[in-house]
């Protein structure tokens, strides 16, 4: 075994994992790739833990982008094809004209090209007793935000519920899929829900429940 002692320079400013450690210079003659070869006990292999510092001309751009993918949490990598968030509620509140949080789910990140797929339900309740104006109308929203403030509402849906007597105690499902153009980090997806008329006493009933699927 041979190699050439303190043919490796620290690149001031660079922080990958070659230039780390300035005080071992030590080039392997083999010239083999980065990870530990059982049968050779040069610098580079003798401790997986000693990282070698290099030229610049000795960088890997691989190992660049790898930790750079670290650092910020770039959209890249099998860890970035799927991911499910959740959320489940039991209400009882009644529901006015302003919106009102029902469920809601975030994401650390959205890549882009990213597809969510958010589905779920939500119970109802109507017990208006309203002399010819008993049919509640409800309207439903998921509302989109982000890390930088920006806030758009993605999906609406408008439906009634039946008088008491009628149907008054329903759940209704609602499903959509997002297409993101862009990346973003801390995406939170908020369902609301809101009365339209003048019906009062319409109530959330039962169980609530919002799935969100993240797919690269």
């Amino acid at each position: 075994m041979g190699y050439s002692k303190k043919t490796w320079v620290k690149i001031e400013g660079c922080d990958c994992f070659k230039c780390r450690e300035a005080e071992s210079k030590e080039k392997c003659e083999k010239n083999h790739d980065w990870d530990k070869k059982d049968e050779c006990k040069c610098a580079k292999c003798g401790d997986v833990n000693i990282h070698v510092v290099c030229k610049e001309e000795d960088h890997d751009k691989k190992d660049h982008d790898e930790k750079k993918k670290d650092d910020c949490e770039k959209c890249t990598g099998k860890t970035d094809k799927v991911e499910f968030q959740s959320d489940t509620s039991f209400l009882d509140d009644e529901i006015f004209e302003e919106p009102i949080q029902v469920l809601q789910v975030s994401f650390n990140k959205i890549c882009e090209g990213d597809k969510v797929w958010l589905s779920g339900i939500v119970g109802f309740d109507n017990d208006t007793v309203v002399c010819g104006n008993d049919v509640a109308v409800i309207k439903l929203t998921i509302v989109r935000t982000t890390a930088s403030g920006s806030e758009r509402i993605i999906y609406r849906q408008t439906f009634e519920i039946d008088q008491p007597g009628h149907d008054d105690l329903t759940q209704v499902p609602f499903a959509h899929v997002e297409f993101e153009s862009n990346e973003n980090k801390n995406v939170t997806y908020t369902v609301f829900v809101q009365r339209l008329n003048d019906n009062r006493d319409v109530f959330l009933f039962g169980q609530n429940t919002l799935a969100a699927l993240r797919i690269n």
